[in-house]
């Protein structure tokens, strides 16, 4: 298991890059799809992995961010300065968690409240821009027409799938 938890550190360490970098894009053109879906992906996969190994700080950390970016993929959000500056100490926070020289767990702590409640205050204060709402109302709409579906859905695992360090419960 603990060579999971290494690579996954390493991959983590690969997407808290990705994402730096595709920030710093960002910042060119807030309206890039491409670049806010890639932002989006890497902190699903952190959050999932966090999860899955045990870091349950990056994975709860992890979790408030992808919120704002779904919502910026559902054109509920828009980019602005404070996200890409909150984004961007929240990378910083993330490398502290996965940094093992760090010895001041109080101190890491503290960073992630408060870096949580800047990302809860940022999500309760966004605006919602008037083509956006606009395009939300006729969706939910069309929403409003159709009917529901129910699906059942099966998991059946082999009994190997512990051999690979999948928790099923996750």
């Amino acid at each position: 298991m603990e060579n999971f938890k290494k690579k996954f550190i390493e991959e983590a360490l690969d997407h808290i890059n990705d994402i730096e970098v595709a920030i710093l894009e960002l910042e060119k053109d807030v309206t890039d799809k491409a670049l806010i879906e890639k932002i989006f992906r890497a902190m699903h996969s952190l959050k999932g992995g966090g999860a899955m190994f045990g870091f349950e700080k990056v994975s709860e950390f992890t979790h408030h961010l992808e919120n704002i970016y779904d919502s910026i993929r559902n054109g509920e959000i828009l980019v602005d300065k404070l996200l890409l500056e909150l984004t961007f100490k929240s990378i910083d926070h993330l490398k502290t968690l996965f940094d093992t020289d760090v010895a001041d767990e109080k101190q890491i702590n503290n960073n992630q409240k408060l870096l949580l409640l800047e990302l809860e205050q940022f999500l309760s204060d966004s605006t919602v821009s008037e083509k956006s709402s606009t395009l939300h109302n006729e969706t939910s709409k069309e929403a409003n027409n159709q009917t529901l579906n129910t699906y059942y859905i099966k998991y059946a695992p082999k009994a190997t799938i512990f051999d690979t360090g999948t928790n099923p419960l996750f």
